[in-house]
C-alpha cells in the first residue's frame, strides 16, 4: 500500500480477518474444554447446535450467523477470548446464590454460563431486539436453564416507551430501564454481577448506576465499550473507566476497542474487598494495527483533511501573519510547514501563538518586540494576556486610529473576531455620545473596567475635547494591552485595580473565551468557561 492509499483503509476488517484475529489470542488455551468443544451437530429435530467450551449448547449461527459459528469452531468453543478468560475466573469466586443482570443479552451466552452448575443463582436479561431475545431464550431452554427475559433498552434510568432502532427487527417502541429500576423491580438488594454490552449506551448506563456502586450494591461489572462509530464518542472507553474509578471501583482488567481481539473494549471492575481466592488475571493486548476497527488516527486524519478543505490556505495565512507580527520576518518554509501542521491538528490559534512566544527565536527578539509595542525600548512583556496577544495593523483610517497604527488584542473568541470583522468595537456608542457631547466644553473620561482600552481609544480618537482620561482595569494581562493601546494619547492615566464599596481584595473570575468579560461577581460567570 502506498502512502497515497492509506486514507482508503476500510473502517473495519473483513470477517475472515476478524476470525483470524480471535484465533491469535491464546488467553483461553488453559481453560478446561469438553470433548468436541466448538463442533456443530444436528439435534433430534434437525436444529443445528454448536457445543461451547463449557458444554453449553447454543443455536449454531444464532449469534451473528455462519461466520461466528466458524470462529467458535476454530477457537474450540470460545468467541471472545479476552473477556471469556476473565469471566471464567470471576465465576469461580461468586457465591452459589449470586445474582446477575445482562444488559444487551442477545444470545444470552454469559447468562447461561453464569447459571450453569449453580441452580441457586438468579439472572435477568434485558434485550431490545425480539429476534435476538428469542435466540437467547432458546439457548437457555436448550440447557434446561431459566432467566427473567425483559423487552427494553438500557439507559441511565427508567423511561416510558420510545422508538428504538434494533439490529434485526427494525425500529419499535420499547421502555428504557436503568440498573436501579431493574433491581427494585426484581427485589434484588445487592447485585453480584452486572454485564453491560449496550452498543454505545454504556456510559449512560454506568452513570445511572453510580449511586449503586458507591453504596456497595454491585459486586462486579463487565462493561463492553465501543468505538466512536457506534457510541458517537471517541472517549467512551476512557469516560467509562474514569467513572468507575470515581465510584470506587478497582479495575481488575481493561482494554480499549483497538486492543481487542474481538472488536469491543472491555472493563472488568470490582467493588469492595477482593473475594477469597481471587488473584489478578493477566490478559493479552492486541496491537492497534491488527484490531478489528482501523486505528483512530485514520479518522483523525480524515477530520484534518476536512478542516483544511473547508478553508483552503487559511492556516498558511494565519501562520504567515503571526511570523510577520511576532518575529518581524516572513515565515521560512520549514517554520511555515511546522506551525501550519500544528494549527491544522489543533485548530487552536492561542496554542500556536504560545508556541511561537516560547520559541528561542522570540526570546532573542523580545527586546525588539517590546520596543515595537511600547516604543523607546520598553520593558519586555510578561503579562498573561499579551504573551498570547496579536498585534493588529489598521489598514485604513477608522474609529480606532489611522491607517498603519497598531493594536494589541487578545487571541480570544469574542474581541479579536469582532475587530477583524468590523474594524471597531461597539461603535454605536460613539453615535450616542456625538448626540450628547457639546463641542464647546472640555470633558474627562473615566472608564471603569477599561479592558484593553478599545472604548477609551475610540472616544479619544473621535472627540478632540476629551482632555483627560482615567482607565481602571484590574486584570494584569488586559492592563498590559491597555497600556500599549493608549500609549500615544496624552492625558491618559491608567490604574491597575478594581473599584468597589471598600478597600480590600476579592476573588477574580477570568472568562477563557472573552477577555472583556472578567468579573469579581460569580453570577457574571454563570454558564461561562472561567478560571
Amino acid at each position: 500500500m502506498t502512502t497515497d492509499r492509506l486514507a482508503e483503509t476500510p473502517a473495519m476488517r473483513s470477517l475472515d480477518e476478524r476470525i483470524a484475529l480471535a484465533q491469535r489470542c491464546r488467553d483461553c488455551d488453559d481453560i478446561p474444554k469438553v470433548l468436541g468443544a466448538g463442533t456443530v451437530h444436528a439435534d433430534a429435530d434437525g436444529t443445528p447446535i454448536q457445543l461451547m467450551h463449557n458444554g453449553l449448547r447454543v443455536l449454531a449461527g444464532g449469534y451473528y450467523g455462519d461466520w461466528m459459528t466458524r470462529l467458535i469452531t476454530l477457537c474450540r468453543g470460545h468467541h471472545e477470548p479476552q473477556e471469556e478468560r476473565l469471566f471464567h475466573e470471576v465465576l469461580g469466586v461468586l457465591p452459589p446464590d449470586a445474582t446477575m443482570i445482562e444488559l444487551g443479552g442477545f444470545w444470552a451466552y454469559y447468562t447461561a454460563w453464569f447459571l450453569q452448575h449453580a441452580p441457586g443463582r438468579r439472572a435477568i436479561v434485558l434485550e431490545p431486539d425480539p429476534a435476538h431475545r428469542a435466540i437467547g431464550e432458546t439457548n437457555l431452554a436448550l440447557n434446561g436453564l431459566d432467566a427473567a427475559f425483559m423487552a427494553g433498552f438500557a439507559g441511565a434510568g427508567d423511561g416510558p416507551p420510545a422508538p428504538f432502532a434494533t439490529e434485526a427487527s427494525g425500529t419499535i417502541l420499547l421502555p428504557c430501564f436503568g440498573v436501579d429500576g431493574l433491581l427494585a423491580m426484581h427485589g434484588i438488594d445487592r447485585l453480584d454481577l452486572l454485564h453491560c454490552d449496550t452498543q454505545g449506551a454504556e456510559f449512560d448506563v454506568l452513570t445511572g448506576a453510580c449511586d449503586l456502586f458507591r453504596a456497595g450494591r454491585v459486586g462486579w461489572v463487565f462493561a463492553s465499550t465501543h468505538v466512536h462509530h457506534i457510541s458517537g464518542d471517541p472517549l467512551t472507553h476512557l469516560r467509562c473507566l474514569a467513572l468507575l474509578q470515581e465510584c470506587g471501583a478497582v479495575i481488575e482488567a481493561e482494554h480499549n476497542p483497538y486492543e481487542s481481539y474481538s472488536g469491543d473494549g472491555l472493563i472488568v471492575a470490582r467493588f469492595g474487598p477482593a473475594p477469597a481466592g481471587w488473584r489478578p488475571v493477566p490478559i493479552s493486548i492486541a496491537r492497534q494495527s491488527e484490531a478489528l476497527f482501523r486505528e483512530p488516527v485514520f479518522d483523525l486524519a480524515a477530520a484534518f483533511a476536512q478542516r483544511r478543505a473547508a478553508v483552503p490556505g487559511l492556516p498558511d495565512r494565519v501562520v504567515s501573519g503571526l511570523f510577520d507580527t511576532l518575529l518581524f520576518r516572513p515565515a521560512d518554509p520549514a517554520g511555515l510547514a511546522f506551525f501550519t501542521d500544528q494549527l491544522n491538528q489543533s485548530g487552536d490559534v492561542g496554542a500556536l501563538v504560545r508556541s511561537i512566544l516560547q520559541s528561542p527565536e522570540f526570546q532573542a527578539r523580545e527586546p525588539q518586540f517590546a520596543a515595537a509595542y511600547f516604543g523607546g525600548g520598553g520593558t519586555p512583556i510578561r503579562g498573561a494576556m499579551t504573551r498570547t496577544g496579536v498585534r493588529l495593523v489598521l489598514d485604513r483610517d477608522g474609529p480606532l486610529g489611522r491607517a498603519g497604527q497598531t493594536l494589541l488584542v487578545p487571541d480570544d473568541r469574542v474581541i479579536l473576531p469582532a475587530l477583524l470583522a468590523a474594524g471597531g468595537w461597539n461603535t454605536q456608542h460613539l453615535a450616542m455620545l456625538a448626540d450628547r457631547i457639546d463641542p464647546a466644553r472640555i470633558y474627562t473620561l473615566i472608564d471603569i473596567g477599561a479592558n484593553i482600552g478599545l472604548f477609551a481609544r475610540q472616544v479619544l480618537q473621535t472627540f478632540g475635547n476629551v482632555a483627560a482620561c482615567h482607565c481602571i482595569e484590574p486584570d494584569p494581562g488586559n492592563f498590559d494591552a491597555l497600556r500599549y493601546n493608549l500609549a500615544d494619547y496624552p492625558g491618559v492615566q491608567m490604574h491597575p485595580f478594581g473599584l468597589g464599596a471598600a478597600d480590600g481584595t476579592a476573588r477574580f473570575f477570568r472568562d477563557r473565551e472573552n477577555c472583556g468579560n472578567h468579573s469579581v461577581h460569580a453570577d457574571a460567570m454563570r454558564d461561562r468557561p472561567f478560571t
